[in-house]
């Protein structure tokens, strides 16, 4: 999430920065060029609202649905990819949408041996996949804690990414 803060002079001027809401954050790339639209925003309402803390606080009502839809979906800290798919990192564990449903990532994990009600995602390898054409990988990384993304879309289009502590909008790529 994020919020602006206006405190910073520089060259004489006060100036808004844009600062993580929070320790959590994301970076998010699509063929290597920053995506800022999509850290800190909600999976197929990228446009909705402006990313960070209106997307958070701003786009669902009390009971947690969506306002627009009615639907339970949630500000997270990365959302790649367009289309029907979504591969998003919220904190440091990966989410998959997938034509707008929630996708139970355990069912792509990477230890297949491991029975499906006994793995653990921070004790893993990681998922991945391939869903409606949509390529898929991501698994846990340490200092700081935090998920890797990455996607390839059926044309080909590449998206990599990073949510976890210490991270996106006001913290250094």
């Amino acid at each position: 999430m994020v919020f602006w803060i206006v405190d910073q002079w520089k060259s004489g001027f006060l100036f808004k920065k844009r600062m993580a809401y929070g320790n959590w954050g994301a970076f998010v790339y699509k063929n290597g060029e920053r995506q800022k639209n999509r850290e800190d925003n909600t999976p197929y309402y990228e446009d909705e609202l402006e990313p960070g803390y209106y997307q958070a606080f701003g786009g669902n009502d009390e009971s947690g649905l969506r306002q627009s839809t009615k639907k339970d979906f949630h500000c997270v800290h990365a959302s790649l990819g367009d289309g029907d798919f979504r591969l998003c990192g919220y904190k440091s564990w990966p989410e998959i949408y997938y034509k707008k449903n929630n996708v139970d990532i355990a069912d792509y994990r990477i230890e297949k041996e491991t029975p499906k009600e006994k793995w653990d995602w921070y004790d893993s390898d990681g998922i991945e996949g391939e869903m409606g054409g949509y390529k898929f990988k991501a698994w846990p990384s340490d200092g700081p804690e935090a998920v890797n993304l990455e996607l390839i879309e059926p044309d080909g289009t590449q998206w990599t990414g990073k949510s976890g502590m210490y991270m996106g909008a006001g913290y250094e790529d």
